[in-house]
């Protein structure tokens, strides 16, 4: 009996440390929010999905200011430098596309981060 509850313990504590892992590793995805707009690329390439380039226009206030923050993919291969280059093109290419559907540009800024699990671009509103 008291192995089945040792056991049993055990376990417990186990859930509890990787649920504990779970929230630290979400909250370290740089703070994207429910919020947040997500623009997916296709793996590997500069080339944004098309589900999300629907999901682009139909959801910005033009009133609002935004930051763009690109992240190169996983899959993306290169130093840190060419990571944060990958990732600089993916913001910027999403930032362009806007301006010419006439977003203002005064209304959008760039930041970069060096590696995600996904091809993206996340879209914050700047408060």
């Amino acid at each position: 009996m008291n192995q089945k509850l040792y056991i049993i313990s055990i376990l417990i504590i186990e859930m509890f440390c990787l649920s504990i892992a779970a929230d630290i590793n979400a909250k370290d995805r740089h703070m994207e929010s429910k919020n947040d707009l997500v623009i997916y690329f296709k793996s590997e390439t500069f080339e944004i999905e098309k589900r999300s380039l629907d999901i682009l226009f139909n959801n910005l206030d033009p009133n609002m200011f935004y930051t763009i923050q690109g992240y190169s993919c996983s899959s993306d291969i290169g130093s840190k430098k060419e990571l944060l280059t990958q990732a600089d093109k993916r913001a910027e290419i999403v930032k362009e596309h806007l301006i010419r559907k006439g977003f203002p540009a005064d209304k959008l800024t760039t930041t970069v981060y060096d590696q995600s699990t996904e091809c993206k671009v996340t879209l914050s509103i700047v408060e």
